[in-house]
């Protein structure tokens, strides 16, 4: 007797555990899994909905020793509120591994936030005031969750899929890479990592005589040309050459350039007031003059190919023969 008393007690205080924890459809996420075999609506007033449900155990087979029922109260809107009953051996859910399922009133409420994941996450967890037991179903699972779910939700919402749409949501799903966005009148997308334009500035005013960068629109990328400025990162061995910001853009305009060069100075301080002067291997580019009047700590060079090709080209203009120009070069 004394067993069975025990036994009616542990039943009252999980069932109880239920009703003061789970609204809504939380009440699915009690860290079992389960096999939904049928549902019927009650003739009762008010009008109830019950559903069957089989507890399935870690190898995929069904335990109908255990059972649970569902009793939701149904309005003409919506579900309010539900009673859960379990029935039968439930000995049989302690000998399987933990399935832990997040809770539906907190996948819904993580995918509305917007602030970044990490934040989110952890205003969560400092702000729990619940019982260890219930952390696992009713906080986020990991930072990873809540970006899943931001991402999910923002694909959900999509009324279009616009190019240009598309891209804004891109630069938000890459926080931190994709800096300036123009549209109009010529599409300009600046990018750079934000931490390792702090690495550069630092690196930039460092003393070093191979310090050594360059800016060139290097190719054509569908409809848009690609323009890289490059630095040469001297704190590793053979100053491997590195990207600094990167720049898609329609034309080769030098207000387009202006664009990127303006951005380049307000992240990097050195090219404004340092105490190095670095030089910039560009070429001819209409449009390049805008760099040194940008950035005054820069000294704007021609690189070898160009040298050439111009020096071939006045050469030539000037009434040379071709055994002259190679003489001359």
């Amino acid at each position: 007797m004394a067993d069975e008393a025990e036994e009616d007690t542990r039943k009252k205080e999980r069932l109880q555990i239920i009703f003061n924890v789970f609204n809504i459809d939380d009440w699915k996420s009690d860290h079992c899994r389960w096999n939904h075999y049928g549902s019927k609506t009650l003739k009762t007033n008010p009008i109830i909905r019950k559903c069957y449900y089989v507890f399935v155990n870690d190898e995929g087979a069904i335990e109908p020793t255990f059972k649970r029922y569902s009793y939701t109260l149904l309005s003409s809107t919506k579900c309010t509120r539900t009673v859960v009953h379990y029935e039968g051996n439930d000995s049989v859910a302690t000998h399987v591994k933990t399935h832990v399922k997040t809770c539906p009133s907190v996948l819904t409420k993580m995918e509305g936030v917007e602030i970044p994941p990490s934040v989110a996450y952890k205003r969560e967890i400092a702000g729990s005031t619940m019982s260890s037991e219930h952390h696992v179903m009713l906080l986020p699972r990991n930072k990873k969750q809540i970006k899943n779910l931001q991402s999910r939700f923002r694909q959900k919402m999509r009324t279009t899929h616009d190019a240009l749409y598309n891209l804004h949501e891109l630069a938000y799903d890459l926080n931190g890479f994709v800096q300036k966005i123009i549209t109009y009148p010529d599409l300009v997308v600046i990018c750079g990592l934000n931490l390792f334009l702090k690495e550069v500035n630092r690196v930039l005013q460092l003393p070093s005589t191979s310090q050594l960068m360059s800016y060139d629109t290097t190719f054509k990328m569908g409809d848009f040309y690609v323009s890289t400025l490059l630095f040469r990162n001297v704190l590793f061995s053979k100053d491997p050459v590195m990207p600094v910001a990167i720049m898609l853009h329609e034309r080769k305009l030098r207000s387009s350039h202006n664009e990127l060069m303006t951005f380049v100075a307000g992240e990097l301080s050195s090219l404004i007031n340092g105490k190095n002067v670095i030089p910039l291997v560009t070429d001819e580019e209409k449009g390049f003059d805008i760099i040194e009047k940008t950035l005054p700590k820069v000294h704007r060079l021609i690189c070898w190919n160009h040298g050439f090709s111009m020096a071939k080209r006045w050469l030539k203009s000037h009434g040379t023969t071709t055994g002259e120009r190679f003489q001359f070069m």
